[in-house]
């Protein structure tokens, strides 16, 4: 049977900026149009803005991710579709069980819709449900296939060890991962908790 996938938008303060440029389009003269684009902010401006925005994904009616961004734009050009969060994001990704698997934020994402496919930039971090840690400046998120990667630096810190390594490929469990060119581990001494500590409470919407 073929899997049903959904994507839905809950969304807290909602700026339709696009269709009252249309409105005030309508009424006006040619040479007002620039006045327009100016209240639209531009022919490259959002088309659509959103505040305190929570995305959530489900796939066959179950729950697999939910992500929150304080501020959320949505922009149009001729080839892709795409949604800016410039004011960052914080992601948790559910097992079958609707148990919190992992966690991901960073302060900068970009989600191009039709790709299906999120860009997360800047300070980026991904704790598993052990309290591994990956910290990275850029990682890819494949909605498609459930993976995530990155080509830049990584660190990756266990219960026993850290790892540098150059790029680096994972499910989005962040259970199972390879890397692409390890540059160097160092042990723990003591081995203990992971400094990013397990999943909890911390981890949820602020």
């Amino acid at each position: 049977m073929k899997q049903q996938r959904s994507v839905w938008l809950k969304i807290n303060k909602f700026s339709l900026t696009f269709l009252w440029s249309v409105i005030f389009a309508v009424s006006c003269q040619k040479n007002d149009l620039e006045q327009v684009n100016k209240i639209s902010g531009g022919e490259d401006g959002p088309i659509e803005k959103g505040k305190n925005v929570e995305i959530i994904y489900t796939d066959s009616a179950l729950l697999k991710a939910q992500v929150f961004a304080p501020l959320m734009e949505k922009y149009q050009n001729e080839d892709e579709a795409y949604l800016e969060m410039n004011e960052g994001l914080k992601a948790r990704f559910y097992n079958k069980a609707g148990d919190v698997n992992s966690f991901v934020e960073s302060n900068y994402g970009i989600r191009y819709i039709n790709k299906q496919k999120t860009i997360l930039r800047e300070n980026v971090e991904v704790v598993n449900k052990k309290g591994d840690s990956l910290n990275t400046e850029e990682m890819v998120w494949n909605e498609k296939n459930d993976k995530v990667y990155s080509q830049k630096h990584v660190r990756v810190k266990t219960e026993d060890e850290i790892i540098f390594a150059q790029g680096f490929e994972s499910n989005i469990e962040f259970t199972e991962y390879k890397f692409y060119n390890i540059k160097g581990t160092v042990e723990v001494e003591e081995p203990g908790e992971s400094e990013a500590g397990p999943i909890d409470e911390k981890n949820m919407r602020k």
